[in-house]
């Protein structure tokens, strides 16, 4: 694992320090409320943000109205339909791990658009599907497609050091 620190000073914007956040990184930002995911937001490439909890998808759904939020009550066409309309920009996608498995991926693959080459993945709050698969058993999909994406990273302010091989080269 590749360990490299990058200060900011509180009150300041992670998007002060660095572009985009870069392919193969858990980014360990220790400090919530520093602009991880809004940065990826605002990233010049198509995204899919993975996000364990509803609130945070609808606060941010609120702010940037460009996104396109998925959980209950999204369907399968709903993405397709994001999808298959006219292009603005990038296409950015904000989801819960449930609805990355069985809405968002399945979308993908019957519009045949390849994902795991066009798509960055960024998994928020990356040590939940850890903490809490005991009692949410499909918060964990979407970890063994994360390893399939060309580009990818994971964030948290509490991450937890993976023990699984696939991460051996990964900035942290």
């Amino acid at each position: 694992m590749i360990i490299r620190d990058i200060n900011i000073d509180k009150g300041s914007w992670l998007s002060e320090v660095m572009e985009e956040i870069p392919t193969n990184t858990i980014l360990n930002k220790v400090m919530t409320g520093c602009g991880a995911t809004t940065l990826e937001i605002n990233a010049a490439r198509h995204s899919i943000i993975i996000e364990p909890n509803l609130p945070v998808i609808i606060g941010k759904k609120a702010q940037h109205d460009f996104l396109f939020a998925v959980y209950e009550g999204t369907t399968r066409e709903d993405v397709k339909a994001y999808l298959a309309g006219e292009e603005d920009g990038y296409r950015k996608i904000i989801t819960t791990p449930e609805g990355f498995d069985k809405k968002v991926l399945p979308a993908m693959y019957e519009l045949s658009i390849p994902v795991y080459e066009e798509y960055f993945l960024l998994f928020d709050e990356c040590e939940k599907p850890i903490q809490d698969v005991g009692y949410r058993g499909d918060i964990y999909l979407p970890v063994e497609d994360f390893f399939k994406f060309k580009g990818k990273a994971m964030v948290s302010a509490t991450p937890i050091i993976p023990s699984d091989p696939r991460f051996r080269g990964t900035r942290f």
